[in-house]
């Protein structure tokens, strides 16, 4: 994963939070004092650690998940045209 990493493998001082182990990937939007918006740098983030894992090739499923406990993503519906650019821009494949 690009930018800095715990001993763990997690990026670190992020928005958004990435670790892969044994094909998943766990991704976290870490904004939880503003309810996880999908925010330009957050989709930026999301399309850096999608890209890498494509890239590698090791990724079997992805997770993801907002942190606290109020809300996965504030303002979800107005950000899933954003989020789906993201997925589709990635070249990944939902089912």
């Amino acid at each position: 994963m690009a930018g800095p990493h715990d001993d763990r493998g997690e990026a670190v001082n992020s928005e958004v939070l990435a670790s892969v182990e044994d094909g998943l990937l766990r991704v976290t939007i870490n904004r939880p004092e503003k309810r996880n918006p999908l925010s330009r740098a957050v989709l930026a983030r999301l399309q850096e650690v999608f890209d890498e894992q494509r890239r590698n090739g090791e990724l079997v499923l992805a997770v993801l998940s907002g942190a606290g406990d109020r809300s996965f993503a504030a303002r979800l519906k107005q950000d899933i045209e954003k989020w789906a650019k993201v997925v589709k821009d990635s070249g990944a494949k939902i089912d």
